[in-house]
């Protein structure tokens, strides 16, 4: 594990503790519910529009990776904490970014997915996403999808 964190450059290390605090952050105050987590963590930002260069998609991509392999060490971290801890992350670079709950019906199970969109695409996510799951939160986003 010490030897792939010493293969991260500077700025990987860097998203590296960054994602660790904040996702530690998200999961405790997921313990009083989800609601108070959106509200407290960036329930507005001031929009700003994303440069639609490759690079800054990308840099926001490599800054979900580094949540995911951060929530190796926090328990419980799954995608629903990954992607509140994204959308608190872009919206505090004033991002306008949204969560987004997502559900599938395969044979005999349902089974649900939360990702970060920023205008129609998902940051956290390839974009099939989409084709795969029906957005129930927020509504906003879903019904602008119909």
């Amino acid at each position: 594990m010490f030897l792939q964190y010493r293969q991260l450059s500077p700025q990987e290390r860097r998203d590296a503790w960054a994602a660790l605090l904040r996702l530690t952050i998200v999961r405790v105050s997921l313990l009083f519910g989800m609601g108070f987590t959106r509200r407290w963590l960036g329930g507005r930002a001031e929009p700003r529009p994303l440069n639609a260069s490759r690079t800054e998609l990308e840099h926001w991509r490599s800054r979900a990776t580094a949540l995911k392999r951060a929530s190796r060490f926090v328990p419980g971290s799954h995608c629903l904490a990954r992607s509140l801890a994204l959308r608190w992350w872009m919206r505090s670079h004033g991002l306008n970014a949204e969560a987004v709950i997502g559900v599938r019906r395969d044979q005999a199970r349902s089974e649900s997915h939360a990702w970060v969109m920023l205008g129609q695409r998902p940051i956290d996510e390839s974009d099939d996403i989409l084709s795969r799951y029906i957005i129930i939160f927020p509504e906003t986003v879903a019904e602008s999808e119909c």
